[in-house]
């Protein structure tokens, strides 16, 4: 019995002293009725207080049973309990009482847990199924990766640098190419228009010029970029 049980107890005790001593003087229905109340109390906590020889609580009865449980945070109704204790799921002891430890073990058998509504089984069995959940992730992202890694060794992969250097040299080769080939045939492009080839180099620039914001356009479309600077080829009019 801790400290706080002891004046509990003793608080008890010396109102039943006083509770009998106003029975006994003044024995009215009044007073009969208080000390009534106060034995009731003691017994309950004589009760509580019950202890086996391992330090375990000792329940008297299904409502004792049933205050314990609450406590402790299980979800159970009385008239299910005696069910229970019908059914053989609850049992007392040999003394007819029942016994923390059978207790704990009947509630973590049979009964949910109040906060999550779950019995003590279903709740290891999900955190068990979410624990093989994730090493079943790892496992699939290691063999993706290990994968991917033989796959690289065996020239499946190029490597993304490589990638973006090989089309930056393209587009370079491209650009230099349309730029030859607007110098080359602009003039003749206006002629066969019927225009004035002696504007042959303003012609061109305006090319260039368009010409390299398509491909800027183009590059910025990547997840890298290829900028290219249209040259200042302003030409006096000679293809």
């Amino acid at each position: 019995m801790d400290k706080l049980q002891s004046r509990e107890m003793s608080v008890l005790v010396n109102a039943k002293n006083e509770a009998q001593k106003k029975a006994a003087s003044n024995p009215t229905a009044e007073n009969v009725r208080a000390l009534g109340y106060v034995n009731k109390a003691i017994e309950d906590l004589v009760r509580l207080l019950q202890k086996d020889e391992d330090g375990f609580k000792v329940f008297e009865n299904i409502l004792a049973v049933k205050n314990y449980l609450d406590g402790e945070g299980w979800q159970i109704s009385q008239s299910a309990l005696y069910k229970h204790r019908r059914e053989g799921k609850l049992v007392p002891g040999s003394d007819g009482k029942f016994h923390q430890k059978a207790v704990d073990k009947y509630a973590r058998t049979w009964l949910k847990v109040k906060a999550t509504g779950k019995t003590v089984a279903t709740e290891q069995e999900e955190l068990q199924t979410g624990k093989l959940r994730k090493e079943m992730d790892k496992l699939d992202v290691g063999i993706a990766r290990e994968r991917l890694k033989l796959e690289a060794e065996q020239g499946k992969y190029i490597p993304r640098s490589e990638v973006e250097i090989d089309l930056a040299a393209r587009a370079g080769v491209l650009d230099a190419g349309l730029n030859h080939w607007i110098r080359t045939n602009a003039a003749d492009w206006i002629a066969l228009a019927g225009g004035d080839t002696n504007k042959v180099g303003e012609v061109i620039t305006a090319m260039l010029a368009g010409k390299d914001d398509l491909i800027n356009q183009y590059a910025s479309m990547r997840d890298f970029v290829v900028e290219f600077g249209g040259e200042d080829d302003e030409e006096d009019g000679e293809g």
